[in-house]
């Protein structure tokens, strides 16, 4: 057997790494890697033209899926590999930032970064302006409060509920659904992104 990892963003590096690996699965059973098949599965390994018939064919290789369409998996696992351990590291949200930045400039993932909609979109993929992943929220509200500085879960959560109520486009419900999504955040509470980074 062999793994196949799902080429795309929302894969975690741990499971990016193993794509490729091989087990010989005599009990039917294969090492557990990812957490769902969303992430990538175990598929038999077929015999390579020599094993089968003595005859040396060059070997058919085929594209794999990704957020980008078919690619070949060679070629596009050390851009998501090095994409993803910048976003899963340790540092600050814009630590991490300023590190894919310098990966959108390299001139090796330039053509990657360019299908995925470019650097601005990889950046809100995996980190999201706050205001935009308040679910009740239109884009004329979510300015008046950036207008204001209230960009923050902690900005938000001290602001009274008049100067929030004041802002076009927030009425009581809206005001209730900005309080319980403040509340809901845990990390960062200080920074105008949210950490959308699986691993």
């Amino acid at each position: 057997m062999q793994f196949h990892a799902t080429c795309q963003m929302r894969t975690p590096v741990r499971v990016l790494r193993r794509h490729g690996e091989q087990y010989l699965a005599t009990d039917g059973k294969q090492p557990q890697i990812a957490d769902d098949l969303s992430e990538g599965i175990w598929l038999p390994l077929t015999k390579t033209w020599k094993e089968q018939s003595g005859v040396q064919f060059p070997e058919f290789t085929s594209s794999v899926a990704s957020d980008v369409g078919p690619v070949m998996a060679a070629d596009y696992l050390p851009f998501l590999i090095a994409l993803r351990e910048t976003v899963e590291s340790d540092g600050t949200i814009e630590q991490r930032i300023k590190a894919l930045e310098v990966i959108g400039m390299a001139d090796r993932w330039r053509e990657y970064v360019k299908q995925n909609g470019g650097m601005v979109c990889i950046l809100v993929h995996f980190f999201p302006a706050f205001l935009d992943t308040l679910p009740t929220l239109d884009a004329e509200a979510a300015e008046g409060l950036s207008i204001k500085g209230l960009d923050t879960p902690n900005k938000l959560a001290a602001a009274p509920d008049e100067m929030l109520l004041a802002i076009k486009g927030i009425g009581p419900a809206k005001l209730r659904a900005i309080r319980a999504n403040c509340i809901a955040v845990t990390n960062n509470r200080d920074d105008c992104r949210m950490d959308r980074v699986n691993r």
